[in-house]
């Protein structure tokens, strides 16, 4: 198995806007958050197609915050 993964710190100050552009701008298709930011994660992820899946790390994931055609794992 193979994962091509590049680690992206993202400061926990971003705001949506921010989160928006980081994720559409850097093509992320499964980036990985903590659960105490995963509600702002979900506004960004709306506008952002090339997601696939998340993984929400440190808590259980709420994959109703998300969009439906996201994969949402903890």
């Amino acid at each position: 198995m193979l994962a091509r993964t590049i680690p992206v710190n993202i400061h926990y100050r971003c705001t949506g806007h921010e989160l928006q552009h980081m994720f559409r701008d850097g093509r992320l298709a499964a980036p990985v958050v903590d659960a105490e930011h995963a509600p702002l994660a979900a506004t960004a992820a709306s506008s952002c197609p090339a997601l696939r899946r998340v993984l929400v790390t440190g808590g259980e994931p709420d994959a109703a915050s998300f969009p439906s055609r996201l994969k949402v794992a903890g």
